[in-house]
């Protein structure tokens, strides 16, 4: 493979900072937002576009739409991506609909972090009146405006990770 080794490089310490950066602010504060998780899924999206600079790097890959970008990648390296992460997770994450957690994670990055936007045209009251009948009929993953997934996004980042350092380390 024929890429930019100091870009590659570059990408992938930036990735790792954002990621890093999430991980401290859940594990070392009271949150009073979803902030850790945009940190690791824009770090996961610079990692995607970082191991498609790897294999096509004269690509433009400016999108956040994740799973155009994940389907680009050789059908080989998407499996050993996915199985890495199944090692790492084996009990609570579900990779068998890739499509659902890319665009999960794209509407995160994309909507998520301007989430009083979901309900501009509701009260104060309204608002809250929609989480307490959400929270009432059992939190259902299908009628929450974002679904998260951290177990997934944490399992794709390592494998990812591995796949990244690993690369960098051949050349």
């Amino acid at each position: 493979m024929n890429y930019n080794k100091s870009y590659v490089s570059r990408m992938y310490i930036q990735a790792i900072g954002y990621i890093a950066d999430g991980d401290l602010l859940s594990e070392m504060f009271d949150t009073m937002s979803d902030a850790p998780s945009l940190l690791k899924i824009l770090g996961f999206e610079i990692f995607l576009k970082c191991i498609l600079k790897v294999h096509f790097p004269d690509s433009k890959n400016h999108t956040h739409n994740y799973y155009k970008l994940w389907q680009k990648l050789p059908n080989q390296l998407k499996a050993n991506i996915i199985e890495g992460a199944q090692q790492r997770y084996t009990i609570h994450a579900n990779y068998q609909n890739m499509q659902k957690l890319l665009t999960s994670w794209q509407k995160v990055f994309e909507k998520a972090r301007y989430y009083y936007e979901f309900y501009e045209d509701k009260t104060q009251e309204e608002y809250e009146n929609i989480g307490e009948e959400w929270i009432a009929k059992g939190m259902l993953e299908d009628e929450a405006k974002v679904s998260y997934y951290p177990t997934e996004l944490n399992g794709l980042i390592e494998g990812m990770s591995d796949y990244i350092k690993n690369t960098l380390a051949e050349k």
